[in-house]
């Protein structure tokens, strides 16, 4: 800061706020002005939350009448600190689903013929002729004449047995101080206890609205903590879009329902 700028300053002014996450989480606040005015500063004046405590102050003089403060404070631990280095990521997850469950292959006559084909034994599935045949009801030969049953078989002979579709993942990953549950030891920046998990399993509005994908039908796939030797922690969010909401496989995770 240009000296005749600082010595018409009536009192000190901030120019600078250094985060440091090496060990503890710790914030030092730069304080520039009048060297005078400087030794008038009282350092829980600049603290940067209820959260944090003064550690120490350093004060330079510049030998022209002004001077630089720096005062250092750091997390007391008495709360969750969440970094506002939070991040994004959408991915397009693959999902597996069986040939027959095809939206294409749902009319009720190509999934009769469909199912009929499929119980038979693999070596009776055509007939002399290589034309693909099932029983009917009366346990009479029939020719498969729907047009999505001949290519669901077509496919199937083929070793084709499932189809793909993707759906979106919302990835959230925040870094921690302490997870909620946690106790931390301030001077040695260490914690214990049980990380919280919280909403795993369930259907819920994910972080980021994403256009065409409705927020009723995701749901919470993971929840994931891990410390790393800084003795900060990393929190991994999943959510995964599912189509068929709480009718799809999970939601009989949600419910408590199994099949039997």
């Amino acid at each position: 800061m240009a000296l005749q700028s600082v010595l018409g300053m009536d009192s000190p002014v901030e120019t600078n706020r250094i985060i440091d996450k090496s060990e503890k989480m710790g914030v030092t606040v730069v304080v520039e002005g009048r060297y005078s005015h400087l030794l008038e500063v009282v350092p829980s004046a600049y603290s940067p939350g209820d959260t944090f405590s003064f550690e120490n102050s350093h004060l330079t003089a510049n030998g022209d009448g002004t001077g630089r403060l720096e005062i250092k404070f750091h997390d007391s631990g008495n709360s969750d600190w969440a970094s506002t280095r939070t991040t994004y990521r959408v991915d397009m997850a693959e999902v597996s689903y069986e040939l027959q469950d095809h939206p294409d292959l749902q009319g009720k006559e190509t999934h009769l013929e469909i199912e009929s084909w499929l119980a038979m034994d693999p070596g009776k599935r055509t007939d002399e002729n290589g034309n693909y045949q099932y029983l009917d009801r009366n346990g009479v030969l029939q020719p498969v004449g729907d047009a999505g049953a001949l290519k669901f078989c077509a496919a199937y002979d083929a070793g084709i047995k499932t189809f793909l579709r993707f759906y979106p993942v919302i990835e959230k990953i925040s870094y921690w101080k302490r997870p909620p549950g946690m106790s931390v030891d301030v001077s040695t920046g260490s914690a214990s206890g049980d990380p919280a998990f919280t909403s795993v399993g369930s259907f819920e509005t994910p972080p980021l609205n994403l256009n065409g994908y409705n927020d009723e039908n995701w749901f919470k796939s993971k929840d994931s903590w891990f410390q790393g030797s800084d003795q900060k922690w990393t929190r991994t969010e999943q959510w995964t879009f599912t189509p068929e909401g709480s009718n799809s496989e999970y939601g009989w995770i949600y419910t408590g329902s199994s099949a039997s």
